[in-house]
């Protein structure tokens, strides 16, 4: 295997700690768990944009990438694929407030209803946050309460919740809430359980 993984991603990250101007660093599908993450996170705190898709971070990782540059400046965090559950999303929501991020992603983990109920509660302090990616996750029982929570994002423009198991009832619950976004200009939900008879219904709430 041509992976990283941690020892790999910390020599990196070692290396690179002395390069100011480096802003963007993919690392993504290279086996790193929730210790090289933390490492990579603190050493590079002067880095902008961090994609770790596609490694095994887990719940215990998600936390320990966002507490580990407190006050850095990280402005794009790419955790996607990573067995992301409630506990994980959850840790991450609560650092929101400590952040300048302003996009997250958040696709194809386990994130479930519990999780995205977390995260809608800590939506209000994410200050910041412009774009959050939530796709391949079962978070549709949860959208009523997401819609509320996302509503008090000041600046939140772009939502993805494409293949969220969400059926119409759902989808017209979070349109409601979006309604009263302040910034909401974009809501990507294609691959969902909807009907024509509930697109309809979200399209009126969007109005």
């Amino acid at each position: 295997s041509n992976a990283t993984g941690d020892a790999g991603a910390m020599a990196v990250a070692r290396e690179l700690r002395h390069a100011p101007r480096l802003e963007d660093l993919g690392l993504a599908d290279n086996a790193i768990t929730a210790t090289g993450g933390e490492v990579v996170a603190r050493e590079l705190a002067h880095i902008k944009l961090l994609d770790l898709a596609g490694n095994i971070l887990g719940d215990a990782g998600a936390g320990a990438v966002v507490r580990a540059p407190r006050g850095a400046a990280l402005e794009a965090l790419d955790l996607g694929e990573n067995g992301i559950g409630d506990a994980g999303v959850e840790a991450v929501a609560r650092e929101l407030r400590h952040t300048s991020l302003k996009r997250l992603d958040f696709s194809d983990n386990n994130i479930g209803a519990k999780g995205a109920a977390s995260l809608a509660r800590w939506l209000r302090y994410a200050s910041s946050l412009e774009e959050l990616r939530l796709g391949k996750n079962p978070i549709g029982e949860c959208c009523a309460t997401f819609g509320e929570g996302a509503s008090l994002a000041p600046n939140l423009l772009r939502l993805n919740v494409c293949r969220c198991d969400i059926g119409d009832a759902d989808a017209i619950s979070l349109a409601r809430g979006l309604r009263r976004a302040p910034q909401q200009r974009e809501l990507y939900i294609r691959e969902n359980d909807i009907t024509p008879l509930g697109a309809e219904g979200t399209m009126r709430e969007l109005r």
